[in-house]
């Protein structure tokens, strides 16, 4: 073979492996596109439920009974009692961890991602839990602990978060739905109108909620 042949036969391969180069990056490329748009519309989707939710609020309505009860306290925010054996509120400091402990709740559910309670609760007799929950990631394993320890937990126990809002206000919603028998748009409903101070910024919560497994999540906490 001449050194024409050989050149001729180095660019036909060197062409090949440009023009498979190119498809590769062109098909990553609209992997990359196609998973982005799907996030997109996830967020859309939640946006467009949660601001339907919303617009019911617009109309003037008293507020159910069954939602959470709003509890009167000069040391702790966003606190609300949800049944007889679970509450949820802000963050407590530990002044409202006393003041908490005094009202007779026993244990406290924290769902803050780096953060738990040692030091709020170092001078009380309440229980600490912890299961950390990212706002924007909320995943199955977390919410099923959650409700494990609630579940298991010394009643009265209290849910609560930074905020008392997102995290907390996903995990009450899952307890309404998994343990009260509540419809997802009911449980939405209060999440988003109950007056908790809901984020509508974190665009997954309400499309998790939407479209989680709940027989799933009822067979891993051994519910029927």
């Amino acid at each position: 073979m001449n050194d024409d042949m050989q050149l001729n036969c180095r660019q036909i391969v060197a062409m090949k492996r440009d023009k498979e180069a190119t498809n590769y990056k062109f098909q990553s490329s609209l992997l990359r596109i196609s998973i982005f748009s799907l996030l997109c519309l996830s967020t859309i989707m939640g946006a467009i439920v949660g601001a339907n939710i919303s617009a019911n609020a617009a109309e003037p309505r008293l507020r159910p009974d069954s939602w959470a009860k709003p509890m009167i306290s000069e040391r702790l925010q966003n606190w609300y009692q949800v049944d007889k054996d679970v509450y949820r509120s802000e963050q407590p400091d530990d002044e409202a961890m006393a003041e908490i402990e005094s009202f007779g709740i026993k244990s406290i559910l924290n769902l803050r991602e780096f953060h738990d309670d040692r030091e709020e609760i170092k001078n009380t007799h309440l229980i600490s839990l912890h299961v950390p929950v990212r706002t924007d990631k909320i995943r199955d394993a977390q919410v099923i602990e959650a409700l494990r320890l609630i579940s298991r937990a010394e009643k009265p126990v209290l849910v609560h978060c930074w905020h008392g809002a997102d995290r907390t206000g996903t995990v009450i919603a899952m307890y309404r739905i998994v343990e009260q028998g509540w419809t997802k748009q009911a449980a939405i409903d209060e999440l988003v109108n109950g007056g908790y101070n809901y984020h509508s910024i974190f665009g997954n919560i309400v499309p998790y909620l939407l479209h989680v497994d709940i027989q799933s999540i009822k067979a891993q906490l051994g519910r029927k």
